[in-house]
């Protein structure tokens, strides 16, 4: 298996290429979140109602540093549709593009936890 290290410069470019995805259709993207089995591909139509939507900032983040790109602040949920624990997610851009889907860790901190629940 062949070994690829990226320098900052690169991993700033491709972080900043996701933000610019997530931007391109012009107003906020969202994140939807659901539970049961990821897609193997953000291509795959999805069938089911999201536990919860949440909107991107736009844009969605300023520009990434040391290969990380920060998303700003994003508002509370003001969709819940049906109840259950969320397990992966999918970023839609504001034109309905997928961008990506990702898996949902429970994170705890004094401020927020990922987990959705009604």
């Amino acid at each position: 298996m062949a070994t690829l290290r990226l320098s900052d410069f690169a991993r700033n470019e491709t972080a900043d290429a996701l933000g610019a995805a997530l931007d391109s259709g012009g107003a906020a993207a969202s994140l939807d979140f659901y539970d049961g089995m990821m897609p193997s591909s953000p291509a795959m139509p999805i069938s089911q109602l999201p536990l919860a939507t949440v909107k991107f900032e736009y844009p969605c983040a300023d520009a990434s540093q040391g290969g990380v790109l920060a998303f700003k602040k994003m508002p509370e949920s003001d969709r819940l549709a049906t109840a259950g624990t969320a397990t992966w997610a999918r970023a839609t851009a504001s034109d309905g593009v997928p961008v990506f889907d990702c898996d949902v860790a429970r994170i705890r901190s004094e401020e927020h936890t990922s987990e959705l629940q009604s």
